[in-house]
């Protein structure tokens, strides 16, 4: 949810409202019917922009524009989330004096830190911060933003820490990994690791990875795979890396080359597209799939998964935040989704994890 800083003395102008609504969150369809909720006849061909100028110019009453910033955080999706786990701990860590460090720490950064117990093995940390642009209009210029960590401590040892997959999630996390680490007081050496195909370099292993996740999930079968995104490792040659251009009399042509395709539609592991790209020695970064519940109500859920550094095999990101309902033909009912609840979506989220983590151990088991 979009939230901001607003100065104690502070006036609304056309300027404010145009960023506003060229914030990018609100379709020309939403736009023009605001327009005319305002009495504004917006022309059939008018483009975004030319709509919100129109809407800009008129005056707006301050609550007119919290409804448009709630309209815009109901909307906002939750995001996907990221996983490091730290094995070799006797115990749990003394989280609070943790925490404590870590915000004295960067104190700078305007963070506020808050830790909560769920359980005897479970807690969770909800960070608030503000991020700052000075390019934007008064009223925008500081958002707060709101990162979380959800902590688990296994039988075997193991601390996972899962957070919100955003550049200051991934940055305070390693932060607090070494805080962590810097604090315990054991015999063993304590372990850092993640979900990575780095080192990894074969395409047919890296799709092999995102098949064995994407049929792993506990509970679900395939019902479609809609959304691919194919990477190809690209490397120079030996030569290539040692001529230099007084050795060439001539520039030679350059030969287009296919870095990465992005396929999109159903049955996309069975497209030609799909195969071809796969013969040529393309493997999946990104994977978008729905998966139909085999027990239960039956109902139809998105997932997704993907490697923020495709190339690197890391920064691994997953997430399910929709489902449709089967209507009484057995069909999914997509034009109705329904967002999953808190609880639902970290079940989910649980059993991906377990799927990802079975799958890179197996081709891990198989490098070896």
């Amino acid at each position: 949810m979009a939230e901001y800083d607003y100065l104690p003395r502070y006036s609304w102008n056309d300027r404010d409202a145009y960023d506003l609504f060229r914030s990018g969150r609100l379709s020309k369809k939403q736009l023009r019917g605001f327009a005319l909720r305002r009495g504004l006849v917006v022309p059939k061909g008018a483009s975004l922009e030319e709509i919100a100028d129109s809407i800009a110019r008129v005056p707006l009453s301050w609550g007119e524009i919290e409804l448009i910033q709630e309209i815009l955080s109901n909307e906002e999706g939750a995001s996907n989330q990221s996983i490091s786990f730290i094995s070799g701990l006797d115990e749990i860590p003394e989280l609070e004096e943790v925490v404590e460090a870590l915000q004295e720490s960067r104190r700078n950064l305007e963070e506020v830190y808050q830790l909560s117990k769920v359980d005897e093995s479970s807690f969770k940390i909800d960070l608030t911060h503000v991020d700052t642009d000075p390019t934007r209009s008064i009223g925008f210029q500081r958002e707060r933003k709101h990162v979380s960590f959800e902590l688990e401590y296994d039988e075997e040892g193991t601390l996972s820490i899962r957070h919100d997959a955003t550049d200051r999630g991934a940055e305070v996390k390693d932060a607090l990994a070494d805080a962590i680490q810097a604090s315990y007081q054991g015999e063993d050496d304590t372990t850092l690791s993640e979900i990575t195909l780095s080192g990894i370099t074969d395409p047919a292993k890296r799709i092999e990875f995102f098949r064995q996740l994407i049929h792993g999930v506990e509970g679900f079968e395939v019902d479609d795979i809609f959304d691919l995104k194919m990477e190809r490792l690209i490397q120079a040659s030996e030569e290539e890396l040692l001529s230099t251009d007084d050795d060439e009399e001539e520039e030679e042509e350059a030969i287009p080359e296919l870095r990465n395709a992005i396929l999109k539609g159903t049955l996309l592991d069975a497209s030609q597209w799909y195969l071809d790209l796969r013969k040529a020695g393309y493997f999946i970064s990104r994977a978008k799939w729905r998966g139909r519940e085999i027990h239960g109500e039956g109902r139809i859920v998105e997932f997704n998964a993907s490697f923020k550094n495709a190339i690197q095999g890391e920064g691994f990101e997953f997430g399910t935040h929709r489902f449709y309902r089967l209507d009484d033909f057995g069909l999914a009912a997509r034009q109705k989704r329904k967002k999953l609840s808190d609880k639902e979506r970290g079940r989910l989220r649980n059993l991906l994890i377990e799927s990802a983590r079975n799958a890179i151990s197996s081709i891990q088991s198989d490098e070896d």
